[in-house]
């Protein structure tokens, strides 16, 4: 089972997408916990492609999409339907809610965007000429944040795509001094490989957390020099459930979320 994606109704109300591979292929699969990862309930929501993200906008209703197909459910995932079909990208980065209504999603070299919860959807913004898009994201007064992966710059928007900021200084390249790619495999059975990067030497400190802010391990703290490093995490005394694995470097931090299933 691998992971693509997570969403937190609360710490013990958990949903996460992903896929695993059977004698047919590639599965798209969508796993729900009620007792912070102690139990899950799992439904195969496709059968021939990932599910590369998941949000929820209520309690019951949420959105999850492939590749291809972009999925709705009013029910916790009991059933569900088909609300747009097209070329994605890979990831949730792509996707973004600012509430439980409003929304944009990439399709292709195009953004859609719905005002109803994703039940209908339009077009908002055309292709970035000579690049693609990494990352859109919602600012705290309702800008819409979109990160260009070629140019490394942020473009902030109103009611259409307006460049403001391109610096050598741009919080994208301050941003990318580090990287903690997700953990694998997750979910794990007791020992997973935790990645990261950076790019000049620095004093790194990796540290296991409760999904409710208790810390149970620090991993590493010491200087190391640039470029991938791994540390293989055993989780032996711990039990199932999520667990955060957060990296500090230069007074930032970036935080991955890690399943363990005994």
């Amino acid at each position: 089972m691998h992971i693509l994606s997570m969403t937190f109704l609360n710490e013990r109300n958990i949903f996460a997408s992903g896929y695993y591979y059977d004698s047919t292929g590639t599965k798209g699969i969508i796993y729900h916990t009620r007792d912070g990862g102690q139990s899950w309930r799992v439904v195969d929501i496709d059968p021939a492609d990932k599910v590369n993200f998941i949000q929820m906008l209520t309690p019951t209703t949420g959105l999850a999409g492939t590749q291809y197909s972009l999925y709705r459910t009013h029910d916790s995932w009991k059933t569900w339907y088909t609300v747009l079909t097209g070329e994605f990208g890979y990831s949730l980065s792509a996707f973004c809610f600012q509430d439980s209504l409003n929304g944009l999603i990439r399709k292709r070299y195009k953004f859609l965007k719905t005002t109803d919860g994703g039940n209908h959807w339009i077009e908002w913004a055309t292709r970035f000429p000579g690049t693609s898009v990494n990352k859109i994201e919602y600012s705290n007064r309702g800008d819409i944040l979109v990160t260009l992966e070629n140019s490394g710059f942020l473009i902030y928007t109103d009611r259409q795509i307006l460049p403001r900021t391109r610096s050598n200084h741009s919080p994208i390249q301050s941003a990318n001094e580090f990287l903690l790619y997700p953990n694998y495999p997750n979910p794990f059975n007791a020992t997973t490989t935790i990645r990261y990067r950076i790019s000049r030497r620095s004093r790194v400190e990796v540290t296991l957390y409760t999904v409710t802010g208790q810390k149970i391990q620090t991993l590493i703290s010491a200087w190391q020099n640039p470029g991938v490093h791994q540390i293989t995490f055993h989780a032996d005394n711990l039990a199932s459930g999520i667990y955060l694995c957060t990296m500090r470097v230069n007074g930032k931090s970036k935080t991955q979320k890690m399943i363990l299933l005994k």
